[in-house]
């Protein structure tokens, strides 16, 4: 498990981390982020007038590089 989501996971389930279920944990924030990277996708896509689009481009790369996201 990536080490930022092992983290979450502690917070999450506090002192009782080996209860919380690896891959249910796993899949629910890979689901969280692809939503929230999807949105900010949407966005660089479809409002390339807009000056927020290669802003929005940043914060896909950001996100996925600091979550370990290909």
């Amino acid at each position: 498990m990536n080490e930022l989501l092992k983290n979450i996971a502690l917070q999450v389930g506090g002192s009782h981390y080996p209860d919380v279920s690896k891959p249910y944990f796993e899949k629910t924030v890979q689901i969280v982020l692809e939503e929230c990277i999807g949105v900010l996708e949407y966005r660089a896509e479809n409002w390339l007038t807009d000056p927020s689009a290669l802003e929005a481009r940043r914060c896909v790369t950001a996100i996925k590089e600091h979550f370990g996201i290909k």
